[in-house]
């Protein structure tokens, strides 16, 4: 677990206090382990906001200033979002395992999207990255604005989707905008809460061949529908799902 991906899901130090961060967390994993099928988790700078999973199917606060700041409605429609990822992502588990030819063990599927904004020279960033089993699978290059993979077992999927320009113009928009709009609306929400706590290391509840206690970070009420989620990409149909501020986040297929 040495790639991006699991360094950022298993934690990293913040290290300068005027940059802010927004990110999204989905877990799906294989059932009959005592842990929930899926999970999802919102952080504003590291801090968990909201928080999903498949034995609860509703998506619950986890700081007074998001109970302060968003009404029911808000909740309401992420739990309606978190359900549509969670079954999409149980299917994507079945769908890989038999790309790669399991037939039976613990195996995982994580997801991670954001934005970061730095308050005191205006600089942003987004990542949108995606796993299998510890493993990098394909990620979004927003220096290009392309899929790319990193190995094999990724490459079906980064060329569907990089043939659909209109889906990645999208991803470009959020990433660029939305997600950074959203990102500054939460920090004003828990300005007076919020801390930027300099070698912070979030603690990793997912490894790549055992599960540990989750962390219980949350979901945000942000999440997205965009033209690029419900999309079948390659052959066997893998789909992908994901959170966004204050819209619902689709499925998307691998």
């Amino acid at each position: 677990m040495n790639s991006l991906l699991w360094l950022v899901l298993c934690g990293f130090p913040t290290t300068n206090a005027a940059s802010h961060s927004l990110k999204y967390f989905y877990t799906a994993v294989t059932a009959g382990i005592d842990f929930p099928e899926f999970t999802t988790v919102g952080l504003v700078d590291d801090e968990p906001f909201t928080y999903y999973d498949s034995n609860i199917r509703r998506e619950t606060p986890k700081t007074e200033w998001i109970k302060k700041n968003v009404g029911e409605d808000y909740w309401d429609k992420n739990s309606e979002a978190s359900l549509s990822a969670q079954q999409t992502f149980k299917e994507n588990i079945g769908i890989l395992m038999k790309r790669f030819n399991q037939t039976q063990g613990v195996h995982t599927v994580q997801y991670m999207y954001g934005c970061e904004w730095d308050d005191e020279t205006g600089a942003t960033g987004g990542f949108d990255q995606y796993g299998y089993d510890g493993e990098d699978f394909i990620a979004l290059d927003t220096k290009t604005w392309r899929y790319i993979a990193p190995g094999h077992s990724g490459e079906i999927t980064a060329r569907t989707w990089n043939h659909h320009p209109a889906e990645l113009e999208y991803e470009k928009q959020y990433l660029t905008q939305e997600c950074v709009y959203w990102l500054k609306k939460y920090v004003s929400y828990g300005k007076s809460t919020l801390e930027r706590r300099e070698g912070h290391l979030l603690s990793c509840y997912l490894s790549c061949d055992r599960i540990l206690p989750p962390c219980r970070h949350g979901n945000l009420e942000e999440r997205r529908t965009g033209p690029g989620y419900g999309r079948r990409a390659g052959g066997d149909g893998a789909q992908w799902g994901r959170n966004v501020p204050d819209h619902v986040s689709p499925a998307r297929e691998a």
